[in-house]
């Protein structure tokens, strides 16, 4: 006998005269937890077990398996896009929803809790806790007797704080919707079938006043021995429950978790736990008479001269038992676990069960498929005080009940309405994400990538940036140090969007003068005192203060006149009235001048010349001929020295670009490749730190990319919303990784994939050619500090062709590509 909901407000549900509570629990990555980390985890389950119920009431927490409308999904995408990109999206997406129909990954898992909540029990609710009674049946025979009514506020915000008590041990739980609730009913009808639509229905009954709530479940059922069928609108439907007959004697947690490994089978099955909480003093009383009758059996056992070992261990194992109830002043769980088993044809289903049942078997674990109980295992899937089949019951102690069942230990990583980008390694399903989706949401768009050379990570820049520029209206800024970006003007549906901005001071001056770039006046002479300073190789450390009052009083003159700039900073500071050390510091800067690189800052500011950021767009900044030092390397030339003062230059220009777009609310980001070169002067540090802060608010994104966790500052790494790495070259940027991910230290697995990946998905291991690739892997971060293994690819053969980065490269012959194959790559 189902009981149906007579009352519904929020996520509170009168179900045969009883209160549950109803909360989806939030879901955590549980693969890459250490050891520790998991037994933290451990710990909170069990004192959920151990406290979210009151003693003699019942809960039921289901891993339930809800089909995506994947096509419904990424149209969303689309219908919030703007209009010019819209067609290339659904070209996208059709590749997209091919890709995921093959990989089998169109649903998702979550967890449902329903408790019941501790009131003050009528007659007949204690009733119908111990006899399958239909309150409704009852009150035509004995008449009307109280229930909880919650169209009455009090009582209503009494139950949701009982259940917000119940539920706190479990960290965040989100309260069920009302319409979610009556979702759930009907799911367990259609059994991931589509819904049909129910209109105004729903709506009209609320506050369910009416007593036909047959809506709920329209489809009649079938008892077939070992199976129901479903008869849908869709055809048949299969379905059959597994329930747990045995567990064994000893239980490695963390790690034995049951309901983790379903969504790795790949079926369509979902998981059910249900327990009635007895308190101390019962379970003492329990535990007690389950010694005495193992002393008493052993005892007769003894008396016929027939002794027997396994005797002897239920009486110890009986001691232990009331020992630990009586050390923690435990409760204890009657515990019943069913796993619940779709399928579109007897065959399918027979062949799921069988795996499941395998599965359990290798976890030392007796499942049972009982021909007997079939309707009634599908009339207590849903939430009642009374439990209708017969067995199997199995007292538990909250510690053991958290390990066979760890709520919310389920592995997701991403945001929940981006793009896909892949799918999470553990469990197959579908990574997404997008650049925007922090701001959006006030959290960070700031994104860190690392990865050896040829790991991949200018191809998911690619990624990433079309992505942004197609799906919501955007304008990002790429400085393009070595020829990856100029692609951009040949995308085939970006390019009226793109600008090619060369950078070439043969041909353009003064681009980068500071006093032009929109600073405020007292910014813009902090900055001219840098770029002065840095070019003429006065350490910051072991500056003459004597040269730095010359370079701020010509800073100071060429404010003074009007319509500033470094030409004429240069002007002053080789005036007649300064000192002579000034005079020979303007020669130096005026044989920079006459340098390309030195056009670039010192030049005379052309008004031509000057970078225009548009509303939405690319502009792509082609930088030639920089001469800069490779890490670690002192800075000897003047043309090392200017290249260093232009890449200073390009993050002012990054800082202001994103600024600006702040103030006119478009989304705009920034793209720092090569994010160590920004880095080397002070300036540049601070005008970075700047945009990484900008990073963190509305309307802004920034994505770094570089080699190695090392190269990017503690305080950025550490703080990014999205951390990606793609692999690391050796044991210290593993650790750098690991610490960015906050993952501990101590997890090997994490460690080795990490090293594994830095040798398999790089140049270097491939003998100095890029081997052509359809996908990389990497451990990626999300907002939330969820991590997992993801898989990028990219679904479109011809975006894959359009994005290699180094074509000229993959022509390997075929021992090569034999040998690469080998290796994983």
């Amino acid at each position: 006998m189902i009981h149906l909901p007579s009352e519904i407000r929020e996520n509170i549900a009168i179900i045969n005269g009883v209160p549950f509570g109803w909360g989806r629990i939030e879901s955590y990555t549980y693969s890459t937890l250490s050891e520790q980390e998991a037994n933290s985890k451990l710990n909170d389950a069990t004192n959920f077990f151990r406290r979210g119920l009151y003693p003699g009431a019942t809960g039921y927490m289901w891993l339930v398996r809800k089909e995506q409308d994947w096509k419904d999904e990424l149209d969303q995408i689309v219908k919030r896009a703007p209009k010019a990109h819209r067609r290339t999206l659904e070209q996208s997406n059709e590749a997209w929803l091919r890709v995921i129909e093959e990989q089998q990954a169109r649903s998702r898992y979550e967890f449902i809790v329903a408790l019941e909540l501790r009131q003050q029990q009528s007659f007949l609710s204690n009733l119908s806790q111990l006899l399958p009674i239909d309150r409704n049946g009852i009150e035509r025979v004995i008449g009307k007797t109280p229930a909880p009514l919650l169209n009455k506020n009090r009582v209503l915000q009494q139950y949701q704080r009982a259940f917000a008590k119940q539920v706190s041990q479990l960290g965040d739980v989100e309260a069920l919707e009302a319409e979610e609730i009556a979702n759930f009913y009907r799911q367990h009808s259609y059994q991931g079938l589509t819904l049909p639509p129910i209109g105004d229905t729903l709506r009209s009954l609320f506050p369910w006043e009416r007593r036909d709530k047959s809506f709920l479940l329209p489809n009649p059922i079938e008892d077939e021995g070992k199976r129901i069928r479903i008869d849908t609108p869709d055809g048949p439907q299969y379905v059959a429950y597994i329930p747990v007959a045995l567990l064994p004697d000893k239980i490695l947690a963390p790690g034995f978790d049951l309901m983790y490994d379903i969504p790795n089978l790949g079926g369509n099955i979902q998981g059910l736990l249900h327990w009635q909480q007895k308190g101390y003093r019962q379970s003492k009383t329990m535990a007690g008479r389950h010694k005495k009758v193992a002393k008493s059996n052993r005892k007769h056992v003894a008396e016929v001269d027939d002794p027997s070992l396994i005797d002897d261990d239920q009486e110890i194992e009986a001691e232990l038992m009331e020992a630990e109830i009586v050390r923690s002043k435990s409760p204890m769980n009657n515990l019943r676990m069913i796993f619940q088993v779709s399928g579109d044809t007897p065959t399918d289903l027979d062949e799921q069960c069988k795996a499941l049942i395998d599965d359990l078997d290798t976890k030392g674990v007796t499942a049972h498929h009982p021909s007997a109980d079939q309707g009634e295992y599908y009339d207590s899937w849903l939430p009642s005080t009374y439990w209708g089949p017969m067995g199997y019951k199995i007292p538990q102690l909250p510690d053991r009940t958290a390990a066979i069942a760890m709520p919310g230990a389920l592995d997701v990583v991403g945001d929940p309405i981006g793009p896909p980008k892949g799918f999470l390694m553990s469990n197959g399903s579908v990574f997404r994400f997008h650049l925007a989706w922090g701001s959006q949401n006030d959290q960070s768009s700031h994104v860190v990538i690392t990865g050896r050379i040829g790991s991949g990570k200018t191809t998911l820049i690619y990624q990433i940036v079309e992505d942004a520029m197609m799906t919501v209206p955007a304008r990002g800024l790429i400085p393009d140090l070595k020829g990856d970006h100029e692609r951009w003007a040949d995308h085939p549906t970006l390019k009226e969007d793109v600008q090619l901005v060369e950078l070439d001071g043969r041909k353009v001056s003064g681009v980068l003068c500071p006093f032009h770039l929109g600073l405020d006046e007292q910014e813009a002479k902090e900055v001219a005192l840098d770029y002065i300073e840095h070019t003429l190789g006065l350490d910051r450390e072991q500056r003459v203060f004597g040269l730095q009052n010359d370079i701020m009083t010509a800073i100071e003159r060429a404010v003074g006149k009007g319509n500033p700039s470094m030409a004429r900073v240069i002007e002053e500071l080789g005036s007649e009235d300064m000192r002579e050390e000034a005079r020979e510091m303007s020669q130096t800067l005026r044989r920079a001048q006459d340098l390309p690189l030195g056009r670039l800052i010192f030049g005379e500011v052309q008004e031509e010349s000057k970078i225009r950021f548009p509303k939405t767009g690319l502009i792509v900044l082609r930088l030639r001929n920089l001469k800069l030092p490779k890490k670690g390397e002192s800075v000897v030339r003047l043309s090392q020295r200017l290249s260093e003062v232009i890449m200073t230059g390009i993050s002012v220009l990054n800082r202001q670009f994103l600024l600006e777009g702040k103030e006119n609310g478009t989304f705009s980001f920034s793209v720092l490749d090569e994010f160590e070169i920004y880095t080397r002067t002070r300036t540049g540090s601070d005008q970075v730190n700047e945009i990484i802060r900008l990073g963190r608010s509305k309307f802004c994104g920034a994505l770094v990319a570089t080699q190695n966790p090392s190269d990017v500052p503690s305080n950025i790494r550490n703080n990014a919303g999205y951390f990606i790495c793609l692999g690391t070259s050796d044991s210290e940027e593993t650790k750098l990784a690991m610490k960015a991910m906050e993952v501990d230290l101590e997890h090997s697995g994490i460690y080795e994939k990490l090293l594994e990946l830095g040798k398999k998905q790089s140049t270097k291991a491939n003998k100095g050619r890029a081997v052509a690739r359809k996908d990389s892997q990497a451990y990626v971060k999300d907002l939330a500090n969820r991590v997992g293994l993801v898989k990028f690819l990219i679904p479109q053969a011809e975006m894959r062709e359009f994005w290699k980065t180094r074509p000229e490269l993959e022509e390997v012959d075929e021992n090569e590509a034999q040998e690469a194959e080998e290796v994983g790559v």
